[in-house]
């Protein structure tokens, strides 16, 4: 039997031989010694027990204050992010930087977030914007009534229209002509103008000084005559390209010859003659103008002659009728009083006609002044003599120089039988 040696030692001590030969005595002791050595076992795992258990405390306890100190450090590492981002300077907001106040963080943080996203939503809806704006330039630009081509800073075509590659005779769509380079276009294009070195040397002398160059004109070796404009394209102060416009101005330049061609006659007439725009803006007028008016050519060029001209003698009606034919591009036929510098008035007959491209648009008008005073004064003075002479028993013949009847009173009709309108252009008898 395996005897507890604790259990032995005190059975030696207190029992003799006889008591344990007892069967109840050896019961006794065989539950006494189970007892101890079930204590034994029990103490056994209870040490172990706890010396494990205290060994994986300081193993998780140590593994906590690392993942403790992780999280501290993160919650800092954020905070000072936070703090450095440019809302936050620019709003002068700091977050506190005890790292175990990880509530605040995250509420500073979702702040952030939904501007950040607010944000986004506006450069979306700004490039949106930008887009439509940028779609509606290219629509305007492509259906420009002049040539246009627009490069980036490497010279690759960005964007041209239909009338660019007319002037140019080039055999290609616009739209197929985005990307390719511009480099040695001038070569290439230099056999259409009248002067080809000099078209090449002025596209290389603006390209290279990259300044705005307006109103060069060029002429080709079909008779068309072009003005180039060159606009350089600076997006914060940094050089992004440059757009060309090619305007073809052969009708104007024919219009300008006529124009002169009519001027030159005009000077030498004594009549008034003068140029007006589509708005009735005086251009022009030459000495017989001036003097039947008393204005200065400085005085009335970049002038209405309506406002100029009129006063309170003057039919507003006719002058009216002669605005309204004016504005339709008609040509006009007018007799009304008009008023000189000084403010004295005289009769002018005018007459105006429309001068229009090859369009069928008005641009100018041409127009002519007479003074009819005198004219005005004879009618007068006969419309006086014939309110006389019609009431008159007596037979009343007028006539002009050449013997032939002009006009007949009522008693000339009805002594004779003849109305005015048989016998007007009749010599007398």
């Amino acid at each position: 039997m395996n005897m507890n040696k604790l259990l032995e030692k005190q059975i030696k001590k207190y029992l003799d031989d006889d008591s344990l030969k007892l069967p109840s005595m050896q019961a006794f002791i065989n539950a006494i010694n189970n007892s101890y050595i079930s204590y034994e076992k029990d103490q056994s795992l209870s040490t172990h027990a706890f010396k494990i258990s205290e060994q994986e405390y300081a193993a998780i306890n140590d593994q906590l204050k690392q993942e403790i100190s992780f999280k501290r450090q993160g919650i800092k590492n954020l905070k000072e992010a936070i703090n450095n981002i440019e809302d936050s300077k620019e709003t002068n907001a700091t977050i506190d930087v005890n790292e175990d106040n990880l509530v605040d963080t995250f509420g500073y943080l979702n702040e952030q977030i939904n501007k950040r996203k607010k944000i986004e939503q506006e450069l979306k809806n700004s490039e949106y914007l930008l887009s439509a704006a940028a779609n509606r330039l290219s629509h305007l630009i492509t259906n420009l009534n002049t040539g246009i081509l627009l490069e980036d800073e490497n010279r690759n075509i960005v964007l041209t229209n239909d009338l660019f590659c007319d002037i140019f005779s080039i055999p290609a769509l616009p739209d197929e002509m985005k990307g390719m380079s511009c480099n040695n276009s001038a070569e290439q294009s230099k056999h259409l103008f009248v002067e080809p070195a000099q078209f090449i040397e002025g596209i290389n002398l603006i390209v290279k000084n990259k300044i705005l160059v307006t109103g060069d004109r060029l002429e080709m070796k079909n008779g068309r005559t072009l003005l180039r404009d060159y606009v350089p394209v600076y997006i914060a102060n940094e050089y992004k390209g440059h757009l060309w416009k090619y305007t073809d101005i052969t009708s104007e330049r024919e219009r300008e010859k006529e124009l002169k061609r009519l001027s030159l006659v005009a000077s030498a007439n004594d009549n008034g003659v003068a140029f007006c725009d589509a708005c009735g803006v005086i251009s022009w007028a030459n000495e017989g103008f001036t003097r039947l008016t008393g204005y200065g050519l400085e005085e009335i060029v970049g002038k209405k002659a309506v406002e100029l001209y009129t006063g309170p003698l003057s039919d507003m009606e006719t002058v009216q009728s002669m605005l309204q034919a004016f504005y339709e591009g008609k040509g006009f036929n007018i007799e009304v009083i008009l008023y000189r510098k000084d403010g004295s008035w005289f009769w002018g007959r005018l007459k105006g006609q429309a001068i229009q491209d090859e369009h069928g648009h008005t641009n100018q008008y041409f127009g002519m002044l007479d003074d009819i005073t005198i004219e005005k004064e004879k009618e007068e003075k006969l419309r006086v003599l014939s309110l006389i002479a019609e009431d008159n028993i007596n037979a009343v013949i007028i006539s002009n120089a050449a013997g032939e009847i002009t006009w007949v009173n009522k008693s000339f009709v009805k002594i004779t039988g003849y109305s005015l309108e048989e016998v007007i252009g009749k010599k007398q008898l």
